[in-house]
């Protein structure tokens, strides 16, 4: 029963010291603590007391060791995973830049001046027909194009 008491109360301590410090010094302490209980065991020659002490620093220390280890190991999956999801992240970037500088390519190869002007006719067209247009002035804007004055 000391082992399960002392696995008990240690428990939640470690957990929050290792939290706070290096996990690879804490795990050899309670490692060092847990195996000295251990020998303090066989060395007691049968006292009850020196056994039940003995016991309740090796249930406190060995039973925590598994979750020290799964935490140190979650420690370095962590930056693993960060670091596979920045690389990813980047490449989606990449590949994302490039398919607009493409599309860019192949939009600057069919435009022409004449397209160009037609659009900003459509769309001076549509903006006329808005409720928020107050004045256009047909031919004075930049190559002809119309200039739209709103309130602005």
């Amino acid at each position: 029963a000391s082992f399960y008491v002392g696995a008990m109360l240690l428990q939640y301590p470690i957990g929050w010291v290792s939290d706070r410090m290096d996990r690879r010094f804490l795990i050899v302490i309670c490692a060092a603590i847990g195996g000295a209980a251990s020998l303090l065991e066989i060395l007691t020659g049968g006292n009850y007391y020196a056994l039940l002490i003995a016991a309740f620093f090796v249930g406190g220390m060995s039973n925590p060791l598994y979750s020290l280890l799964i935490a140190h190991t979650n420690d370095f999956l962590e930056y693993e995973f960060r670091l596979a999801k920045a690389k990813k992240e980047a490449e989606r970037q990449k590949i994302d830049a490039e398919g607009k500088a493409t599309a860019n390519r192949i939009l600057s190869a069919s435009l022409t001046d004449k397209i160009l002007q037609e659009k900003g006719i459509e769309a001076t067209l549509k903006l006329s027909e808005s409720t928020n247009s107050k004045v256009i002035v047909i031919g004075s804007g930049k190559d002809g194009l119309p200039l739209i004055l709103g309130n602005q």
